[in-house]
């Protein structure tokens, strides 16, 4: 396209994977799209990259972009009891992230959606007939011009206060840490929990190419200490060895926006708080949301009033909103688990006949955790675990079994 006044019917801000997603396929029904982004290189953001079987489906990965199949995790209790949750079937797959987004991007181009790289959006104001943002770039700097907005530029954006919207608030999100080290003796992913080194939450060691690996870990607040004492502890176990990255911290959404639209605005993504909050994986939900957002400008008619983007909150509620709900309940129930109760439920968790009853038969769905959630806690010797946790966790129990039912 590369217009010159750059005014679009569809302004997309953000260029991972859910802008791309609804670039690719607002450009390919015949919607003038530009996607703006302020790095030079798409999808270069902190993220672990695994994306599950469903997600690979969806929007398909190159095989040349796959470093390893996830069909085994070895979870470390924090009794120090070491268990391997594994089957015969592949679950999921360790990519190269920055990669993957940009061959979505690179499709969107392809199909004619336009994007401006390195280029920060300083201002965004919703007038009544047309969206503009302000952006600013090594060329100085640019008025942008839509009918629509989909801000899909990340979690904590302040994009989402300037479309008239409210942030997320305390507690409603997690801070990631990760590090790219050495770890040559790694070939599958490892979990790591217990309040020593990720209280409240849990560790990865996931291995990607050649003896490089991801080390991180999710925590409340940005708990600096502890993950230096995590990284110090493996460095000294033989583990890993030192970092080649410096640690990188980001903000993780455990739960949704109050509300995800507005006059001429849609929001997806991490931007809108599409993450699960069990793991903090938020790619598949990302690219799903973004082809929501696209499918609810397809079907406008062209009236972008709130009435007509309300749709797109129904839409992403109805696919994957109870899922979103019952993660945020599983992950506080994990939450309030002190290190004896998480240790009795890894070994059960772990044992083989509920290891049968929860991966056998491709039982288990990376990218749906729900099911799984469910199977679990309707297994009788985990419900008896879990109802002598005390008051405090059975109210959770009660809150994720209402969302479960």
């Amino acid at each position: 396209m590369n217009k010159k006044n750059y005014s679009y019917e569809v302004m997309i801000i953000g260029g991972g994977p859910a802008g791309n997603a609804a670039a690719r396929c607002l450009a390919e029904n015949g919607i003038e799209t530009v996607v703006i982004d302020g790095m030079e290189k798409l999808g270069d953001k902190l993220c672990t990259g695994i994306i599950g079987l469903e997600c690979s489906e969806l929007m398909a990965v190159d095989p040349a972009l796959i470093y390893r199949e996830a069909s085994k995790v070895t979870i470390h209790g924090p009794d120090k009891r070491i268990h391997d949750l594994q089957d015969d079937n592949n679950h999921a797959f360790i990519i190269d992230r920055v990669g993957y987004v940009g061959g979505i991007a690179e499709a969107a181009q392809n199909l004619g959606a336009d994007y401006l790289v390195n280029h920060k959006v300083t201002e965004l104001k919703i007038e009544p007939s047309h969206v503009f943002a302000s952006t600013i770039s090594p060329k100085g700097v640019r008025l942008v011009s839509a009918k629509v907005v989909i801000i899909a530029s990340g979690f904590g954006t302040n994009l989402i206060t300037m479309a008239g919207l409210e942030k997320h608030g305390k507690g409603e999100y997690l801070v990631g840490a990760q590090v790219i080290l050495n770890a040559p003796d790694i070939c599958h992913t490892h979990l790591f929990t217990g309040k020593t080194h990720v209280p409240g939450s849990f560790g990865w060691l996931v291995p990607t190419t050649g003896e490089k690996a991801f080390l991180g870990g999710l925590y409340r607040k940005s708990e600096r200490y502890t993950f230096s004492r995590f990284l110090d502890f493996l460095i000294g176990q033989h583990v890993v060895s030192d970092p080649s990255s410096p640690v990188r911290y980001w903000g993780i959404p455990v739960r949704p926006l109050k509300k995800t639209f507005a006059r001429r605005t849609l929001v997806v993504g991490d931007a809108a708080g599409f993450a699960k909050p069990t793991t903090g994986g938020g790619i598949y939900y990302a690219i799903l949301s973004g082809l929501l957002a696209a499918e609810t400008i397809l079907t406008s008619g062209k009236d972008f009033e709130s009435e007509h983007m309300a749709q797109y909150e129904t839409l992403w509620r109805r696919r994957f909103g109870q899922e979103l709900n019952v993660g945020y309940y599983a992950r506080q129930l994990y939450e309030s688990l002190d290190d004896k109760s998480l240790g009795m439920l890894l070994e059960k968790f772990a044992s083989g006949e509920v290891q049968s009853q929860l991966l056998g038969n491709n039982g288990f769905s990376f990218d749906w955790h729900g099911p799984t959630i469910r199977k679990t806690i309707q297994n009788h010797e985990i419900i008896e675990i879990l109802n002598s946790l005390g008051p405090k966790s059975l109210w959770i129990l009660g809150k994720m079994l209402k969302s479960v039912l």
